[in-house]
């Protein structure tokens, strides 16, 4: 049985693709890093902030572009919207009765004060600067199971990449792909995850 939905932030709940790809060019551009295109940064959209600093910022540390990234990103604040369907689709899970976090590899500090900022009615988010490995190690999962009071076979995760869809099938949970990605379910809209956890809840 299904006890809990777990979301990734970005490119599910929150649509900031053009924001993030703007920050890491800032960020490119204060460390004095090469210029990052939109296909260099598309393919790899969604990592860990460790695999950034590997890629982009070989010469820092993830605490500096961590620390860069939460005090530069509402530099961009006009290309951080709510994906479709976000709100309504997490009043509906709600009516469900079913906990709700979101695990996300951006910071945790600064994913709380998007998710407030942006009115999505979720109070459990988990960075992955608070566990010691970010997606697709399964460690920020396995903290959200913790903090919900499930096991890991009892949650979908909802994700749009393929460190979210490795987290799941590591840890246990049920992937649920969207936007292109195929994960054991895949959706093309947020509104699709009440049908498939009602039928869940059957079970």
């Amino acid at each position: 049985m299904i006890k809990a939905v777990l979301f990734d932030m970005d490119g599910v709940l929150v649509d900031s693709f053009e924001a993030w790809l703007r920050l890491v060019n800032s960020a490119s551009n204060e460390f004095n890093c090469p210029d990052i295109s939109r296909e260099q940064f598309k393919s790899v959209y969604g990592q860990s902030t460790a695999l950034d600093v590997a890629l982009f910022f070989p010469d820092r540390t993830v605490f500096e572009v961590d620390t860069y990234y939460k005090n530069h990103f509402y530099d961009f604040k006009e290309f951080v919207y709510p994906a479709p369907e976000c709100h309504a689709t997490v009043e509906e899970l709600k009516r469900l009765g079913v906990d709700l976090a979101v695990i996300t590899n951006t910071a945790g500090p600064l994913a709380r004060e998007i998710v407030k900022d942006l009115g999505i009615g979720i109070d459990c988010v988990i960075g992955g600067d608070e566990v010691p490995n970010g997606k697709p190690a399964p460690d920020i999962v396995f903290k959200a199971c913790d903090l919900l009071g499930v096991s890991a076979n009892e949650t979908i995760l909802v994700g749009d990449s393929i460190y979210d869809m490795e987290a799941a099938k590591v840890s246990g949970s049920c992937s649920i792909g969207i936007n292109g990605v195929v994960g054991d379910c895949t959706i093309d809209s947020l509104r699709e995850l009440t049908g498939i956890v009602t039928y869940y809840l059957q079970l």
